[in-house]
């Protein structure tokens, strides 16, 4: 059998209550949005430099209230802040979290991919006349034959039209 790296089991309760906290979590978070692709392509991205000219704006807000619009709240915009930096927090440890899901995943996938074909290997060779007739045709359903190649030779000696 090929490497095992990942060799655990996840109980349906487990599960269960993984979904439900993942499920608060959304409960917590009402305010979230969905943006369209469209929507997406026509907002100013925020790195790291923006991010720290965001902060350094604020500061300079709070400190000279009088220099800005009427219209403009700072407290609104403490409020944004705050909530993009909590935000901000949360999405790294969502993005660890499904990076490791991800990983894990693909690791399985191939895995259990690599093992159902030593099944099928198996199956396939076996002699034993244990009536696997049916079986292996089910699982070579997983690779449809191509029609074989044919071979620069053959194609030179084939008639052109």
């Amino acid at each position: 059998m090929p490497t095992n790296r990942v060799n655990a089991t996840l109980s349906s309760e487990d599960k269960e209550a993984i979904l439900a906290a993942l499920k608060l979590v959304r409960e917590k978070l009402p305010f979230l949005i969905d943006l369209s692709k469209q929507e997406r392509k026509k907002l100013a991205a925020m790195g790291d430099t923006r991010y720290s000219f965001v902060h350094r704006a604020l500061q300079v807000a709070e400190q000279c209230p009088d220099v800005l619009p009427r219209n403009f709240s700072v407290e609104d915009y403490r409020r944004d802040v705050d909530l993009l930096d909590a935000l901000l927090s949360i999405t790294q440890t969502v993005r660890r979290l499904e990076e490791g899901l991800d990983d894990t995943s693909l690791e399985l996938g191939a895995e259990a991919y690599a093992a159902a074909r030593t099944v099928y290997r198996s199956v396939k060779f076996d002699r034993s006349g244990g009536g696997l007739d049916e079986t292996k045709k089910e699982l070579a359903r997983a690779f449809p034959q191509k029609p074989p190649r044919k071979s620069q030779k053959d194609q030179k000696s084939e008639p052109e039209e």
